[in-house]
């Protein structure tokens, strides 16, 4: 499996966002980051 870290994460999208337009930044780091968790975490750890 793929994971991209938040670093990489934020490069894509201001990538994306150079070349499609739309708002720069990131309202909250935590979402972003749980949501890039999200595919790894296990039921009963």
């Amino acid at each position: 499996m793929i994971r991209f870290s938040t670093e990489q994460a934020l490069l894509i999208h201001s990538y994306l966002i150079e070349v499609s337009g739309g708002a720069e930044g990131l309202m909250v780091k935590a979402a972003l980051e749980s949501a890039l968790r999200a595919p790894v975490q296990t039921f009963g750890g």
